[in-house]
């Protein structure tokens, strides 16, 4: 699960290190879509989904 409860597809690093994490534990019937939005993500250097990219960007916390 993300604090959002949305998964996240977002660059950590740009062009280096992506992650796609997370959802609310209920995914499995988006399983292959999750799958191609990653996809796209690594395979095109601009965002290329229907969506904002604003809704998958990753909440990421610094822990000391």
């Amino acid at each position: 699960d993300t604090a959002s409860g949305q998964v996240y597809a977002d660059w950590l690093l740009p062009g280096r290190i992506a992650i796609l994490a997370g959802g609310n534990g209920q995914a499995a019937k988006s399983a292959l879509e999750i799958g191609r939005l990653g996809a796209g993500l690594l395979q095109s250097p601009s965002w290329s989904y229907d969506l904002s990219p604003t809704h998958f960007s990753a909440k990421l916390r610094k822990t000391a």
